[in-house]
């Protein structure tokens, strides 16, 4: 899974830490989504996955802030966490009727999903 940049495991009966912990070294991984699973609910959920997976741009619903990875940062509202700014659609991939259409579809979703992290992170507009 060397390519691997999306994985959805949402919705999933995932609990324990080993469940996740591989996910770690998964060296193109870009967005993950674990929502649903019993996993998200164990305190430091998204802070181990944040901080372990340095390729990660988004976790579930939204886009990882510099907030989240640097630690005692603040730089307002608008780069804070889990705000509106930093939420993300999920596709239903279910509906396409090609794996071509998927596979522009998730181009697509690339696309969107770094513009949204460059657009949302001050490291980067500095």
């Amino acid at each position: 899974m060397a390519n691997l940049k999306f994985l959805y495991l949402h919705q999933n009966k995932i609990s324990k830490w080993q469940d996740i912990t591989n996910l770690i070294t998964l060296p193109q991984i870009i967005h993950i989504t674990l929502f649903s699973n019993p996993v998200c609910t164990l305190p430091g959920y998204r802070h181990f996955l944040v901080n372990s997976c340095r390729t990660l741009l988004a976790l579930d619903h939204y886009i990882i802030t510099d907030e989240e990875r640097i630690e005692d940062a603040s730089f307002g509202y608008r780069y804070r966490a889990l705000n509106e700014f930093m939420k993300l659609h999920i596709p239903d991939y279910a509906r396409e009727k090609s794996a071509e259409q998927h596979l522009f579809n998730l181009e697509v979703d690339i696309y969107r999903l770094r513009r949204i992290f460059e657009r949302n992170s001050p490291s980067i507009m500095i």
